[in-house]
């Protein structure tokens, strides 16, 4: 839970942050790139996060046992409350079209692999800093899924049929990426503030550690989207109306 809100946290001041250098852009090409981004942010932030939401708010009642059912423990109120995120403002569905359509293909992918290229240079110095072996590793893989994945909507943008059936699923990966990446960034922004005595050393080790349990328990969780992403819509297609 912790890890996995951590997560959800930074990607959402992150896509803000975008926001506001498009805004404040000294020039239109600056501005056009920033905006780009805040483009492709928008639809994870909407769909991942709320899927994600779903899985936080279930374990936090889940953890209380029978108690987490009753109404006095109040985690049965945030299970509820959380349902109708993945509705708003366009269902998990929708968020996952809007990605694979008008985000990535409208673009050949190009500002997708802008990002890619951004999270291959946060490997770069995990790997530099001999610490975060495997939280370099295990973002790298996950970087892999994500190119892969990328390159196979390229590849079938022809079938509409291939893109929607896999846009939930390519979604999902970029979401657990993009959180993968930031909590690598926080890693080693954490490291960088103990190694120089600044700020509270009980949170920074906690980020640490977050940072390490996302990467070896959520990220995996890319290899399985990009699987499933690679099975394409033969089997989502074949049935006809009258054998549903």
């Amino acid at each position: 839970m912790k890890s996995g809100i951590e997560a959800m946290r930074a990607l959402s001041f992150v896509a803000s942050a975008e926001i506001d250098r498009s805004k404040n852009a000294q020039d239109p090409e600056s501005a056009k790139r920033h905006h780009a981004r805040v483009e492709l942010y928008t639809p994870i932030v909407k769909g991942w996060i709320t899927e994600l939401a779903q899985e936080i708010t279930y374990l936090g009642t889940q953890i209380h046992g029978g108690m987490g059912f009753i109404e006095e423990t109040g985690s049965a109120q945030h299970y509820r409350d959380a349902r109708i995120l993945t509705i708003y403002e366009g269902t998990t569905g929708i968020q996952a079209l809007d990605l694979v359509g008008r985000k990535t293909l409208s673009n050949q992918g190009t500002v997708l692999a802008e990002l890619l290229a951004d999270i291959q240079e946060t490997v770069g110095e995990l790997e530099q800093s001999g610490n975060f072996d495997a939280i370099a590793q295990s973002l790298q893989d996950a970087l892999e899924a994500g190119k892969e994945a990328r390159q196979w909507l390229l590849d079938n943008a022809s079938d509409p049929a291939a893109a929607g059936s896999v846009s939930v699923h390519f979604m999902m990966l970029m979401g657990y990426l993009c959180g993968g990446w930031l909590m690598g960034r926080s890693a080693l922004k954490a490291k960088a503030l103990l190694d120089s005595n600044q700020g509270d050393a009980d949170f920074l080790q906690a980020k640490l550690v977050t940072a390490q349990f996302f990467c070896e328990h959520l990220l995996p969780r890319a290899h399985s989207s990009l699987v499933t992403i690679k099975a394409g819509s033969s089997s989502i297609m074949a049935l006809d109306e009258e054998q549903f």
